[in-house]
């Protein structure tokens, strides 16, 4: 699976940090956006490369990437969570607490889950993984059909889609099951 790392650790072969990313002709990028025009509404950088890759297990585990290149400059990578007509899967969970701290009848607050994975979550002090994220939506993932995921090092863009017909939750319970699969036949040859 293509990954922003991947064309990180690339473009940095015998390059030094600032240099502009190498661009794709302006035919392939403009074709891109015609197949997937909503990638504007969440992209508003510019556009020099653009891929497209099906969705791998290994994406659930992803973390973003961003690297410091000056202390006021910061290049970072966005993932968005996209269902079928590109917008961003949007969840909301209940939480309940009381009223008056520890008294009072119980209050139900909504809270947003946004699909859009950040960089590092200042609440919790961690980085959230795809997979964090797509469990955090709970029914809402099985509307995910597509991961769009911008580098504004790179400057490059990759959609990641899920295969036709089967939701996210599906697809990880599927990938979950080849898994058990494979590591009962590294067992079972052990023996």
């Amino acid at each position: 699976m293509l990954t922003q790392k991947d064309l990180y650790e690339k473009q940095q072969h015998g390059t030094r940090v600032g240099m502009d990313p190498v661009p794709m002709p302006p035919t392939k990028v403009q074709a891109f956006l015609e197949e997937f025009p909503w990638i504007r509404k969440h992209v508003n950088e510019p556009i020099a490369q653009v891929y497209v890759s099906r969705v791998e297990s290994s994406i659930l585990n992803y973390f973003l990437h961003s690297i410091d290149i000056e202390m006021f400059s910061r290049m970072w990578e966005k993932i968005t969570l996209l269902n079928e007509k590109g917008e961003e899967v949007i969840g909301e969970i209940k939480k309940w607490r009381k009223k008056f701290f520890f008294w009072g009848p119980p209050v139900a607050r909504i809270k947003r889950i946004s699909g859009t994975i950040p960089h590092h979550d200042f609440r919790t002090g961690y980085t959230p993984s795809v997979g964090t994220i797509t469990e955090r939506l709970g029914e809402k993932a099985d509307s995910v059909r597509f991961l769009l995921s911008y580098y504004s090092y790179t400057q490059a863009v990759i959609v990641y889609k899920l295969p036709k017909g089967i939701s996210m939750r599906q697809w990880i319970k599927n990938e979950t099951e080849l898994e058990k699969a494979r590591l009962r036949g590294e067992v079972d040859s052990i023996n």
